[in-house]
């Protein structure tokens, strides 16, 4: 269905040049984002019929022993649809599963989207929101303590992430009660399990 494009089966890792192609043009499009100065102001025009899907991606991951088993998950929402994403590794970390439920979630997408990732882990958020991602980059990976960065390989995938989709990161609380968080910790601890067993 034309409603339910934007979640659909998992990219592949060559389609990424294709959705940032796709969405510098939509970008770029006069129709969707043309920008004037008149007295001072900013205004942004946008086209109702050529916009971004807006789509809400929720994340948790979740460990028995950290590090030791663990399992992610990551629930995308788009109206009235939605979409799964989970799995789970037999030693790994906490994490390490709170970036993969980022980014297994953002891969699913078969569009560029207007994202809105809500997860709990102030490791990922605050690694986005403060620039600590720009800073560890831009220092060969490491931190400026000069310490190697964890986790470099998936930070480099999320980064690839999000030159594809516009994406902002908002946190909230674990375990406060948030339905799609308690529903995702829930889901992420099934997929441990299995190597509990």
């Amino acid at each position: 269905m034309r409603e339910n494009i934007a979640i659909g089966q998992h990219l592949c890792y060559n389609d990424y040049s294709k959705l940032r192609r796709c969405k510098n043009r939509i970008l770029n499009a006069k129709s969707l984002h043309k920008k004037t100065e008149r007295n001072g102001r900013l205004l942004k025009l946008v086209c109702k019929n050529f916009t971004l899907s807006k789509v809400i991606l929720y994340t948790d991951g979740a460990c028995s022993v950290n590090p030791g088993p663990g399992g992610y998950c990551a629930i995308l929402t788009y109206g009235k649809y939605e979409k799964v994403i989970c799995g789970a590794e037999e030693h790994t970390t906490n994490n390490r599963m709170e970036l993969r439920a980022v980014i297994e979630g953002l891969r699913a997408l078969t569009r560029a989207c207007d994202v809105t990732v809500v997860s709990d882990s102030k490791y990922v958020c605050d690694a986005v929101n403060q620039h600590w991602l720009d800073s560890w980059q831009r220092n060969n990976w490491r931190k400026s303590n000069k310490d190697p960065v964890l986790n470099p390989e998936l930070w480099k995938d999320l980064l690839q992430l999000l030159q594809v989709h516009n994406v902002k990161f908002e946190w909230i609380k674990g375990h406060g009660g948030h339905p799609y968080n308690e529903r995702c910790d829930k889901i992420a601890v099934e997929q441990y399990m299995q190597y509990k067993k």
